[in-house]
């Protein structure tokens, strides 16, 4: 299984970066999680958006979901033989389309398969994801994507909880959310020294920060993970590529 960063800025993305996106691909075929702004951009240096399996949204926070807006222009006007299945958390269809014109929201309806995802395992193509409810100020969900006898976890947005802690037991990759440098009351999020404890309780492999604060984005951040985790640790960016 391979990991391709398309985008891994919280909130707002500096020159050549994007919020949150990640590419997933194993024996030729591809996933999505999460699509922000500046994320499909990416997409397009690694292969046709319209050829992949499924893009799974953890949740529906705009720099996490921005980008299907465009997706599914581009694949009304440019693959109309294409649609696409969206997993999302329960309601997302309505509120992703209470912004749009009724000319938009009937290509939207036409374009996108929207299923709703719940604390469960399901299969799309060769993958098996598995789902599990993070502490997020949004209904939002942690993913364990397996394939070829590996796993990747990601945080998705959340504050350091045990549930957590399980669904990344022995990850191969765990893909952390680290968007703060220190805690910040009523922030619903984790420091790099959280990501940092939570790969080494669960034993994981790998550690990749990602969804960092551009303003905390440097060696520093790692150096926090680092004082609590022993193993690899990296910062992810866009058009970086991680094999599983």
């Amino acid at each position: 299984m391979e990991l391709i960063v398309l985008g891994s800025s919280a909130s707002y993305a500096l020159p050549g970066e994007a919020a949150a996106g990640y590419l997933l691909r194993y024996e030729g075929q591809s996933i999505c999680l999460d699509l922000g702004s500046g994320s499909l951009s990416h997409l397009f240096g690694w292969q046709d958006p319209a050829d992949i399996e499924a893009l799974v949204l953890s949740h529906l926070h705009m720099d996490h979901v921005a980008d299907i807006y465009p997706l599914r222009l581009y694949l009304n006007f440019d693959r109309p033989e294409k649609t696409l299945t969206v997993y999302a958390p329960e309601g997302a269809a309505e509120k992703l389309a209470c912004v749009l014109s009724p000319k938009g929201l009937e290509i939207f309806k036409k374009i996108l398969n929207f299923k709703t995802i719940s604390e469960s395992t399901i299969k799309i193509g060769n993958f098996k994801l598995t789902f599990a409810k993070m502490a997020h100020d949004i209904p939002s969900f942690a993913i364990k994507v397996q394939a070829g006898g590996k796993s990747l976890v990601y945080s998705s947005d959340t504050t350091y909880n045990e549930e957590l802690v399980e669904l990344a037991k022995e990850a191969d990759l765990l893909l952390s959310e680290a968007t703060l440098n220190i805690p910040v009351e009523g922030v619903k999020h984790m420091t790099a020294a959280e990501a940092g404890q939570l790969a080494a309780k669960a034993n994981a492999k790998r550690l990749v920060l990602t969804h960092v604060w551009p303003a905390f984005k440097d060696e520093q951040t790692v150096i926090e993970a680092a004082k609590y985790f022993s193993g690899d640790i990296d910062m992810a960016a866009a058009g970086k590529r991680y094999e599983i």
